[in-house]
């Protein structure tokens, strides 16, 4: 009788361990991603074409979860990668701008959702010596990643930009679901002729307006005019 209930007791606690294993495994979060999109264009305002060039940009960012102590540490991991002309790691990234026009980007986040849908994060310029003829835009981002409910109590996750712009009397701009946009000048004006080369300017004889003439054979005339009035003078 004993061996029974012993048996009984142990199958019972194994079925408990399968149960509380298969619930660990329905609750466990898949890991998704959000995207945050990044441009960085550049202008030119003079008639000289910009050259490639690479621009800086620091990353921050934190978030805020309610860590279960019998949770493992890779569920509540985070990591950031970026795509297209974004390159980088998880303090930074540089994007490179083959002259005039724009190249575009993302900074990916990848986790639980519990994790994303608490992330907060600025984008701004990283000091850098702006050579002759450039002209920076430093602006400062902040975006945050949320949870957008539709109907039935679906949701995605989705994020909101917000600029930082002291002539806002908030200090700020919510921008909603769009790109940090950064429009960089280069302005550099050159003197070309009409076929787009570098004038030079050569030393050739001013001619005579008149004849076309050049002006010296003018001068030397008058000059031989002279010496003969004053040859007859003398012979009077």
């Amino acid at each position: 009788m004993k061996k029974i209930i012993s048996l009984i007791i142990a199958a019972a606690m194994l079925l408990a361990l399968g149960v509380t294993a298969f619930a660990a495994e329905e609750e466990r979060e898949p890991v998704v991603r959000v995207a945050i999109p990044v441009e960085v264009t550049v202008n030119q305002t003079g008639n000289a074409a910009p050259e490639r060039h690479t621009f800086y940009y620091d990353l921050h960012y934190d978030y805020a979860v309610a860590f279960d102590s019998s949770d493992s540490s890779s569920q509540q991991s985070l990591k950031v990668s970026f795509g297209g002309a974004l390159e980088g790691d998880e303090n930074g990234f540089s994007v490179t701008v083959n002259g005039k026009g724009t190249a575009s980007g993302t900074i990916i986040f990848e986790g639980t959702e519990s994790v994303l849908s608490n992330i907060r994060g600025t984008i701004s310029k990283r000091a850098q010596t702006a050579p002759d003829g450039w002209t920076y835009d430093e602006t400062e981002y902040e975006f945050y990643v949320f949870k957008e409910y539709g109907e039935s109590d679906q949701y995605s996750l989705s994020y909101n930009m917000i600029r930082m712009d002291e002539s806002a009397a908030s200090g700020y701009e919510y921008l909603g679901a769009v790109p940090a946009t950064y429009v960089n000048e280069y302005k550099e004006d050159r003197i070309t002729n009409r076929d787009s080369d570098p004038i030079k300017i050569t030393s050739q004889p001013e001619e005579n307006p008149s004849t076309g003439a050049p002006i010296y054979g003018l001068v030397a005339a008058v000059i031989a005019i002279g010496a003969a009035a004053v040859a007859l003078k003398v012979r009077k």
